[in-house]
């Protein structure tokens, strides 16, 4: 039945769904992204940490064998030439010899071998005349390094891997603070980025 009533105007905004508020959105998507930036950050140091701890410690442990082994080229080729053997050492192998750290040991033909050697060692070290290796003892691992000198006598230096590698400590913390700086830089840019 027509009617002469107006139209009532239809209020389109009250009909819509009602949009969620723009603030809450940016701070859900901000937070997001924050985790995200620090949970990459996080496992990227942890990577880096797990690669690059063993290969210092390797190296540490190379670098002290190696050290030693110079050591003892340098006594034993001073001691068969008739030198005074120890003006010849570095200063480092004659601080560690004086505090004990560097062992010296000589053994006449024939006589007893140490304890920590084994059958294999003394027979590579009396066939080939040099001998490197490193031995486990009840205090931890034991650098040694053997040379037979010219008179048939062998000249036995010793080091406790723990002293040779003092080092290690230092520049794994090194590592470590240099990535919890990273972490630190990461989280905060993404802090930023999300705002």
């Amino acid at each position: 039945m027509p009617t002469d009533a107006p139209a009532q105007p239809v209020d389109l905004a009250a009909a819509a769904p009602p949009a969620p508020p723009r603030g809450k959105v940016r701070g859900t998507l901000g937070g997001r992204i924050a985790l995200v930036t620090t949970i990459v950050a996080l496992l990227t140091a942890a990577t880096v940490a797990a690669v690059s701890v063993p290969q210092i410690q390797a190296a540490a442990q190379s670098e002290g064998q190696q050290y030693l082994s110079r050591t003892a080229d340098t006594l034993s080729g001073a001691l068969d030439t008739g030198g005074n053997p120890f003006s010849q050492l570095s200063g480092r192998a004659q601080s560690g010899v004086q505090s004990g750290q560097i062992q010296v040991q000589f053994v006449s033909p024939g006589g007893q071998v140490p304890d920590y050697l084994s059958p294999a060692n003394v027979s590579q070290l009396t066939s080939s005349g040099t001998l490197s290796t490193v031995v486990q003892t009840e205090s931890g691992p034991l650098y040694v390094e053997g040379r037979v000198l010219a008179g048939g006598a062998a000249l036995l230096m010793t080091e406790p891997q723990s002293v040779a590698g003092l080092n290690v400590g230092r520049d794994i913390a090194r590592l470590l603070l240099a990535l919890a700086i990273g972490v630190a830089i990461a989280i905060i840019s993404g802090l930023i980025l999300a705002r």
